[in-house]
């Protein structure tokens, strides 16, 4: 049997190079753009335990197409109208052209790669012991570095990518322009989870029941604040971070200006990711599957979602989110606006992470209020 993994997706958007473009139809994506006229066109889950990917259609939630791919797929990101999805056993990276819905392309990355997450047109791919880097215009791996611990985030900012390294307890600081390790920081005991929010860098450390802050001006820790049992999942906006802490079903809210806790608030049973959504934080609850809505204004929780299976990830794409419920092999689809389910698609077996490829860009899309680093 093999192990649950919890983790999560990351997607991110171009809007300067979309506006300039002047592009339509369906195009790669790195943040969800907010605007209506720019709604999901298909989406991309990743099923471990059946070594596929369902693409389903936004337009009529059906599954269109079950892509086989590598041995255990976990996490995806779309890039420049392809979809890079990580094979965690057999150390490989699946590139799917989203115009056929065919993989195009297979890559070896190394072993245990796990992690995606795109940046200025390159793939990072976490592995066991090393990151891949691959070039999104030619996929292939255009550098890898060795002496990691098992990488289990990035974040990047001001010309660097942050890497944690879950077993050595540090961040490993590379230069994205030639992807060369600059500097080693260390943090909090088993590191997980990585952000960037309003100019610095926070690093949840799982066991440690504590966050780092480092200043990348200087790639030094600034600050370390406690929070609540086993923080699984970071997610800002608004001036506040929002952290899950898992063992103690609680959500703790720091003010980013003082990086202190000004709130810790009671949720679900095992609260694990969270996302951004508008203005409120969603927040998945594995063990009760439940759905928790926080009001950002008031940090209070202002509806709380059953859900008919065990809830792994929240992908917000407008004017809907994405749940995948691993345990009963299907993603709920749930309206922004009502933030009631409306429709259940049955996908795979064991789905854990989404991708949304958008369509019907016409328009600049606007910066949106919030940022969402998935990060388990």
């Amino acid at each position: 049997m093999r192990r649950v993994w919890r983790a999560a997706w990351l997607v991110c958007v171009s809007a300067a190079a979309i506006g300039l473009l002047g592009l339509t139809g369906c195009f790669f994506a790195c943040c969800p753009p907010q605007d209506a006229e720019n709604a999901p066109c298909k989406v991309y889950v990743t099923n471990s335990y059946e070594d596929s990917v369902s693409v389903i259609d936004a337009a009529t939630n059906t599954v269109i197409r079950t892509i086989p791919v590598g041995d255990e797929p976990v996490w995806t990101v779309v890039c420049n109208r392809k979809v890079y999805v990580a094979n965690r056993v057999d150390g490989t990276v699946s590139i799917i052209d989203t115009a056929t819905d065919t993989v195009s392309t297979t890559l070896a990355t190394g072993a245990g790669s796990w992690q995606v997450a795109e940046h200025e047109g390159f793939v990072y791919v976490g592995c066991n012991t090393k990151v891949a880097v691959i070039d999104a215009a030619t996929d292939t791996v255009k550098a890898t570095i060795s002496g990691m611990s098992r990488p289990r985030g990035f974040a990047f900012s001001n010309g660097k990518a942050y890497v944690v390294n879950e077993d050595s307890n540090s961040v490993v600081v590379l230069d994205t322009s030639t992807h060369v390790v600059t500097k080693v920081i260390a943090v909090g005991s088993s590191p997980k989870g990585i952000i960037e929010c309003q100019g610095k860098i926070y690093v949840r450390n799982n066991n440690s029941d504590t966050v780092s802050v480092i200043n990348p001006a200087t790639d030094t820790v600034v600050k370390t604040f406690g929070v609540g049992d086993y923080p699984n999942s970071l997610s800002c906006t608004s001036g506040k971070l929002y952290v899950s802490n898992s063992y103690d079903d609680t959500l703790s809210i720091v003010d980013l200006s003082t990086d202190t806790v000004i709130k810790t608030l009671g949720v679900g049973d095992y609260p694990a990711h969270t996302a951004v959504v508008g203005g409120f934080i969603y927040v998945a609850e594995e063990d009760s599957q439940t759905l928790s809505i926080i009001d950002v204004p008031t940090d209070t929780v202002s509806k709380t979602i059953a859900l008919s299976g065990t809830p792994h990830t929240i992908t917000p794409a407008g004017a809907v989110v994405y749940v995948t419920l691993r345990s009963h092999d299907s993603v709920a689809v749930i309206d922004t606006e009502t933030q009631a389910v409306t429709d259940v698609i049955p996908v795979g077996d064991q789905p854990l992470y989404a991708a949304v490829l958008y369509c019907e860009v016409t328009n600049l899309p606007r910066v949106p209020p919030w940022e969402v680093r998935p990060d388990r």
